[in-house]
């Protein structure tokens, strides 16, 4: 079976017009094709740009004669609320320059810089600890850690089917909004609420959004703007700059049935000029607004809109610098970041403590993964951590688990919800998109983010 590694084609982002040029950037690696008509396609590489600590796939952004690409900082519990990025600007003449910009998020750019804010999107108001009250208590759960271990299939349930192992979350979706799934998140025996406006009386009604603060880093500016609304989006259009924003927080809809609601978020866009230099507030009132249309909020949606995208192939055999300079790792980080992957997989066969509302009791339940072996192979930066096992839904499945620990350049990849993914996969698999190596073993590839 040959691997993505293994594949010398460039990955790429949808393209970034250059003039009449485009270019076209690799979503992992530093590189980039550069298409100009009637000229074969050259290619401009950045192997040695600095890098965040960690990063995922780069996003890109253009601007009337330049494209930069973003690489941000991959989420991590030490890192949480503080992820920090850099970028690379690209010219057409395949000279580059690259600029640190700290912990905001960026939402565009122009030719002389990356715009960036600390929230381009309205957040909904999180519900009052009063309406949603913990069912977990530490000391229900510290005490339950000696108790004896049970099966699945003997827990008292007032929804007992959904203990079989038959159980399918995937095909049976009114069984999985209450299937007895306890430590993994899932309100054990309570249906979804009747009435879900119930419990969201404060977000039906959208509220003006802002201020915010925008800032631009490139590599010879450093400005900042207020503007008295949240922007999402900065973009050069004809010589205007061009903001994307949020009149009002969500528009909440209650659907159907009252088990759940809908958000649509409102968004305008104003053309600002800059002709004379950056204003240092903007009150959009102040500028003619066109609407743009309403779109439901699904984050995996929104951020892979361009994964559709057809784009020309292009061969990276024989480009010098496609590949990002590996920086040696000490042996105590090498060796934390292998373990740190290493106990989280070994940690799959620790018994699941469960709250259950038929009887009020916290159980201490056989885990789903059973005949669990785990080990490292491979030498940095290729090191691996397989886990091979079996699971609950699929008892006459052998699985293997591979979890790269290093990427492309070397880095560690964190993993703070490597064991989450790895169960939702499970519970949602269809077995005839899998891949099933020669050894007859069922393999599944990590994702960190």
């Amino acid at each position: 079976m040959v691997s993505e590694r293994d594949i010398d084609l460039l990955n790429s982002h949808p393209p970034v017009p250059l003039g009449d040029a485009e270019l076209f950037v690799d979503r992992l690696r530093p590189v980039a094709a550069l298409v100009s008509p009637r000229l074969a396609p050259s290619y401009i590489t950045w192997p040695d740009a600095p890098l965040p600590s960690t990063s995922g796939p780069s996003e890109v952004f253009g601007a009337p004669n330049f494209a930069w690409v973003v690489y941000r900082e991959l989420e991590s519990f030490e890192s949480a609320g503080t992820h920090s990025s850099t970028a690379v600007r690209i010219g057409r003449d395949g000279r580059w320059s690259s600029v640190e910009l700290g912990h905001l998020i960026p939402i565009g750019a122009d030719d002389d810089g990356v715009w960036l804010t600390d929230q381009p999107v309205p957040m909904i108001e999180n519900i009052s600890e009063d309406d949603n009250p913990a069912l977990e208590e530490d000391e229900l759960f510290h005490r339950a850690r000696d108790a004896p271990l049970e099966e699945w299939e003997d827990l008292p349930a007032s929804i007992p089917h959904v203990f079989s192992t038959d159980f399918d979350p995937l095909h049976d979706s009114e069984s999985y909004k209450s299937a007895p799934f306890g430590s993994r998140g899932i309100d054990l025996g309570s249906p979804v609420s009747d009435d879900i406006s119930d419990v969201l009386p404060s977000i039906l009604t959208p509220a003006i959004t802002g201020p915010v603060q925008l800032v631009r880093h490139g590599p010879s500016v450093d400005d900042v703007m207020d503007v008295d609304r949240i922007v999402s989006n900065v973009e050069m259009v004809d010589g205007r700059l061009r903001l994307t924003y949020h009149p009002t927080g969500p528009i909440v809809t209650v659907d159907p049935g009252g088990d759940s609601a809908s958000y649509e978020y409102p968004q305008e866009t104003i053309d600002v000029d800059v002709s004379a230099g950056l204003p240092e507030e903007i009150r959009v009132s102040d500028y003619p607004s066109t609407k743009i249309p309403m779109r439901s909020w699904d984050s995996w949606d929104w951020d892979n809109d361009d994964l559709d995208t057809a784009t020309p192939t292009f061969s990276l055999a024989g480009v010098e610098g496609a590949q990002w300079a590996l920086k040696k790792l000490d042996d105590e980080t090498m060796s934390a970041s292998i373990e740190a992957v290493r106990v989280q997989l070994v940690g799959l066969a620790e018994p699941d403590l469960v709250w259950l509302d038929v009887d009020d009791k916290v159980h201490r339940v056989r885990s789903d993964y059973r005949d669990l072996s785990v080990r490292v192979e491979n030498a940095w930066p290729l090191t691996e951590v397989i886990a091979e096992f079996t699971y609950r839904r699929f008892v006459d499945r052998r699985f293997r688990y591979r979890v790269p620990v290093f990427d492309a350049a070397g880095r560690p990849i964190p993993y703070p919800y490597l064991t989450v993914y790895l169960m939702e996969d499970l519970d949602t698999l269809d077995l005839e998109e899998v891949n099933v190596s020669i050894d007859g073993f069922t393999e599944l590839s990590a994702h960190s983010d």
